[in-house]
């Protein structure tokens, strides 16, 4: 891996910020996980930013699209947790703040009997990795262009994970949150959903910060990045309802 990298075209996720994530993963992960993500980062750092030419830029401005000023911490701090909205009865929860899980509500004993996992990418790499590799990133993601793509890819550190076996339907959404600190930080929100043949489920996905009423930062501070992606995947005859804000 070239070391030799343009600030322009990486910011501060140079190959120094990948190689700490990297170390950042757990021990016991798969070494195609690891080489998805070494590929992906090489992926990242060869391809230009977006520009007015690309289609999906025509006519989008790029005047505070930048790569730079973005802390590359991925552990927030002990006492904060990402914002919440009460949705009522949840057939489970999953909440994240800078990608670190800091709150969950377990499925019930009946669904986890019935084979429903909500759990996250962290844990599936552990016990439902051959499902995570089928499903993980396999579909092409927009994100703007495949520079991010292959940035989130290179960079997400934790995610929900969500399967619902054969046959089974859930009478309650299961809701993931994602939150950032906000401004300054980066974040790489994702939620994998697979529901097999004739499976039945609501997932509500949301994004927001536990400072999400304070005042904009100042003049020159960059705003927070997200580069989220979501995998949803619904066998024949199953219902998926996906609803994100």
């Amino acid at each position: 891996m070239s070391s030799l990298l343009s600030s322009s075209s990486v910011g501060l996720f140079t190959e120094q910020a990948f190689l700490s994530h990297l170390a950042s993963q757990p021990a016991s992960a798969p070494a195609w996980w690891i080489e998805r993500k070494r590929s992906a980062f090489a992926r990242f750092s060869e391809l230009d930013m977006p520009s007015r030419t690309d289609e999906g830029w025509r006519f989008s401005s790029r005047e505070t699209l930048t790569l730079e000023g973005f802390d590359a911490s991925s552990t927030p701090p002990a006492d904060q947790a990402a914002a919440s909205i009460d949705l009522g009865e949840v057939a489970a929860s999953l909440t994240f703040l800078d990608g670190v899980l800091t709150a969950r509500t377990a499925v019930s004993a009946e669904l986890s009997s019935k084979g429903v996992v909500v759990g996250t990418l962290r844990e599936a790499l552990a016990h439902h990795a051959v499902l995570l590799r089928e499903h993980f990133m396999a579909q092409p993601q927009k994100l703007g262009s495949e520079k991010f793509a292959a940035l989130h890819t290179a960079f997400v550190n934790d995610g929900a994970f969500i399967f619902v076996p054969k046959g089974v339907e859930l009478s309650a959404p299961i809701v993931v949150t994602h939150g950032s600190r906000g401004a300054g930080t980066r974040v790489f929100p994702h939620t994998l959903v697979v529901l097999e043949e004739q499976a039945k489920a609501t997932v509500i996905d949301l994004f927001l910060s536990p400072d999400r009423g304070a005042a904009p930062p100042n003049p020159g501070h960059p705003a927070a990045f997200a580069c989220g992606a979501n995998d949803l995947y619904a066998g024949q005859g199953s219902q998926l309802v996906y609803a994100a804000a």
